[in-house]
């Protein structure tokens, strides 16, 4: 029976441990790093001690009574890098926006610009206006 009992109070006493330092340190858990999304904005999930400022990228966000707080945050396409930070604390997340476009295969695509008129033109609603297209590498004639 005191072997039992030492059993659950060590493992009581470790657990309360481990929620302790958990409640003494930043934390965040989602997103991780390396994340990839195709969404414009993203949101943190995460947990401080409720004393002292969390910044996000050295802006100060809301955060609950306990400490926890989930900001949102837009994205631009490619990496953005996020610095979460805690009194000395810091954690560091790269977040990856992919386009939702699809990749146009090399050789189809118009030529940049080749859609822009040459000149500023005006012209009255249903008047017709041709534009000088020219494919980028395309050959129309084998």
């Amino acid at each position: 029976m005191r072997l039992l009992l030492g059993l659950v109070l060590s493992s009581f006493i470790a657990t309360s441990s481990v929620a302790l330092a958990q409640e003494q340190s930043l934390m965040v858990v989602f997103p991780k790093t390396n994340y990839q999304t195709t969404s414009q904005k993203i949101f943190f999930i995460g947990t401080a001690p409720s004393s002292g400022e969390v910044l996000v990228n050295g802006k100060p966000v809301t955060r609950s009574k306990s400490g926890h707080f989930a900001p949102s945050f837009p994205l631009q396409l490619g990496e953005n890098l996020f610095t979460i930070r805690y009194q000395n604390q810091e954690i560091q997340i790269k977040v990856t926006r992919v386009s939702t476009q699809p990749e146009i295969p090399q050789g189809l695509a118009f030529a940049k610009d080749s859609l822009t008129p040459a000149v500023d033109i005006a012209k009255l609603p249903g008047e017709r206006i041709c534009f000088s297209a020219i494919a980028h590498q395309m050959r129309l004639f084998p």
